[in-house]
């Protein structure tokens, strides 16, 4: 059940989702960072660990490239998030 993806891929996760929430400044900041900033994490998140439910013969994409697109999402996401606070701070 819980494999190596899984457990780094939710580290990650909960990484952005620390760095985004530090950030904010009112209560509509937040529900706007809820509803906007953690979709492609959720998206992410789902293709990471749901990936093999989607095998060849269902959908056009292999599994591999399900997955790999939300490890991609994934680290694209993370880096842009650890760039900005950085430059914040």
């Amino acid at each position: 059940m819980w494999n190596w993806q899984r457990v780094l891929s939710l580290v990650i996760a909960i990484a952005i989702v620390v760095i985004r929430f530090e950030s904010f400044r009112s209560v509509s900041d937040f529900w706007g960072t809820v509803l906007l900033s953690m979709f492609p994490v959720v998206l992410a998140l789902l293709g990471i660990w749901y990936g093999d439910e989607f095998d060849d013969r269902t959908t056009a994409f292999p599994t591999w490239l399900v997955k790999a697109a939300g490890w991609v999402v994934l680290i694209i996401y993370l880096a842009i998030f650890i760039l900005r606070w950085r430059i914040r701070s």
